[in-house]
């Protein structure tokens, strides 16, 4: 039992870690990642467009065509991989990140470099891991999906979707209401159970649990640190937020600096 307790406070505390003073790391570790993000990504998302306007046999996609694409059988598995690519980045990221305040609680130094490479060295952990938490994710989405279909299908499909968006009927209203509502029973729930899962990533990666068993493990886990968890999951996501704002917010200070001193 102590042992467990052990292993659930080292857990938590590589995902709690602190940054702080680390802001030069974190940059660094998120720029390199973007580029890889970059790197991998731009060329599926180019082949997905030239797909659908293949299948639609425009010269340019009518939301119609991408709606088509995407519930097709290759449009579905297409979605599928670039959202768990698109995990897998940001989850070699974070692994990264958390390698770096891990080794400060334990009063150890390591570089960008070196936990992007100690990240990347466990892609086929972290693949597997995301592609198991966006199959979970999609099974919490798919009555979310149907809700909506069934509204477009019995209150919006007599007129064209620009009719609704600039006259706004009631049925465009009620439509709305209905979707809000359901859309926020959904993030409510699927944030309790990322709450639950919060701390797969750090007992993949710290623990040598195997991806598919990470779940069962967190949620035995954070039984009774679940708030302690969603705090580390909220501190996690602004600091992933920060560190995308960071670039943008240096370059518009610096094209202001500039365009000031020209001025």
């Amino acid at each position: 039992m102590a042992g467990d307790r052990d292993e659930t406070r080292m857990i938590l505390n590589a995902a709690i870690g602190d940054l702080s003073g680390r802001w030069r790391t974190v940059l660094s570790i998120h720029l390199l990642f973007t580029l890889l993000g970059i790197t991998l990504l731009t060329p599926l998302f180019a082949t997905s467009v030239r797909l659908a306007v293949k299948m639609s046999g425009n010269a340019a996609v009518a939301d119609q065509d991408i709606a088509m694409l995407v519930l097709s059988p290759v449009g579905l598995v297409t979605t599928i991989v670039l959202i768990a690519l698109l995990l897998a980045i940001s989850g070699l990221e974070l692994a990264a990140l958390q390698a770096v305040a891990h080794a400060r609680q334990q009063q150890l130094y390591i570089g960008a470099v070196d936990a992007v490479l100690w990240s990347v060295r466990r892609i086929d952990k972290v693949l597997r891991l995301t592609f198991h938490l966006t199959l979970r994710v999609l099974v919490y989405l798919l009555p979310l999906v149907a809700i909506i279909a069934l509204l477009a299908f019995t209150l919006l499909r007599e007129y064209d979707i620009n009719y609704y968006l600039s006259v706004r009927p009631t049925s465009f209203l009620v439509a709305l209401a209905i979707g809000a509502f359901a859309a926020l029973v959904f993030i409510a729930l699927l944030g309790r159970r990322l709450v639950c899962w919060s701390l797969i990533l750090p007992l993949v990666m710290f623990a040598d649990v195997r991806p598919v068993d990470a779940f069962t493990a967190s949620e035995q886990h954070t039984r009774g640190s679940r708030r302690a968890c969603a705090k580390a999951l909220i501190a996690w996501i602004l600091l992933a937020l920060g560190a995308a704002l960071l670039p943008a917010i240096f370059l518009q200070l610096a094209t202001s600096g500039v365009m000031g001193s020209d001025l």
